[in-house]
């Protein structure tokens, strides 16, 4: 089978850029041939410009989609909006996020202009899902995705390699953010005030925050496995997370969370209650300090918690079962 991804990056240290890797993977190792279609190193035309601005980044692959023989593939896998102006039979649509889940978790937060942005996004979202099978990564999710009118066929959750992501017997030390940086939506103004509370802080992510921290510049292709296995606790304190694979990887290498209620966080929470926190503590960092040591009072049976909860629902083998189930179904 030959597949087409049609995304917005070939390479960027980011959760879309690595869950393709690793559907990539899957797909070579079943026999299929994959090749990519993003915005990467394309020439912006005046009226393509225009449209960038009017229908973003998707009017650069949509345009570059119409210059290729489509024919040629049987299967076009495309990340969320990146759907928009794909015309194929075959078409699975895949969406890590929602525009306008993330415009009401956030709309507090939001000037007049981002909300209406993303509000108009959503409505793009909505319209290039049409007429295509619609796969997301969490149930958290599917109900956003519904509320923007877009009907969700399969969820598929996301996975984690268990060899890679294992449990090293290493000193483990201070706490860890690894996220891209986005003030408010990766909740960065509550790790501003946490470094108040605690010096034991690193963030991993593609911008230095502007607070007392140990800093380690995301690069694409980074190990992660042994920073999370090098520290006692990740804390997410995103605002809004369809689905973490920060919060999965932590956890199959025995490292407790923290993170707000999104996302997974519904499942963990139900299983794991230590892990999660309501959104209205963002506020507090007080309470995410108090969290962070009660878990670290309590660790090795967080610790095996975590690692067990991974192995349960998130191991490669059921992710690639399920994923080739949808994509020959």
């Amino acid at each position: 089978m030959k597949v087409l991804i049609v995304t917005p990056y070939r390479n960027f240290p980011g959760g879309v850029e690595k869950y393709n890797s690793l559907i990539e993977e899957i797909l070579v190792s079943d026999g299929s041939s994959v090749e990519y279609l993003t915005t990467d190193d394309y020439p912006l035309s005046p009226i393509l410009k225009f449209k960038k601005k009017v229908f973003g980044m998707a009017a650069i692959t949509a345009k570059r989609f119409k210059n290729i023989d489509s024919s040629k593939y049987d299967l076009i896998i495309c990340n969320g909006e990146f759907s928009l102006g794909i015309k194929h039979p075959n078409v699975l649509n895949i969406f890590h996020g929602s525009f306008l889940g993330f415009r009401d978790f956030l709309k507090n937060e939001l000037s007049l202009k981002h909300f209406l942005s993303l509000t108009w996004q959503s409505v793009l979202q909505a319209s290039g899902s049409t007429n295509k099978k619609v796969v997301t990564v969490s149930k958290f999710n599917a109900t956003q995705l519904e509320k923007q009118g877009i009907k969700v066929k399969d969820i598929l959750l996301n996975p984690v390699d268990l060899e890679k992501y294992t449990p090293k017997d290493c000193k483990r030390a201070g706490i860890l953010n690894v996220s891209t940086y986005k003030y408010f939506g990766k909740g960065f103004d509550l790790l501003k005030k946490l470094s108040c509370l605690r010096d034991d802080i690193t963030c991993v992510t593609n911008k230095r925050p502007d607070f007392n921290c140990r800093w380690i510049e995301s690069v694409g292709g980074m190990e992660l496995a042994p920073i999370y296995n090098e520290h006692k606790v990740v804390i997410i304190p995103s605002r809004y997370e369809s689905a973490s694979l920060v919060a999965l990887e932590a956890m199959a290498c025995g490292v407790p969370i923290v993170m707000n209620r999104v996302g997974y966080a519904l499942e963990i929470e139900k299983i794991i209650p230590e892990f999660v926190l309501p959104i209205e503590d963002l506020l507090d960092a007080k309470t995410y300090d108090e969290r962070i040591e009660l878990i670290i009072s309590n660790y090795d049976e967080l610790s095996k918690k975590a690692r067990d909860y991974v192995e349960a629902h998130h191991s490669m083998k059921t992710f690639k079962t399920n994923f080739l189930k949808i994509i020959k179904g």
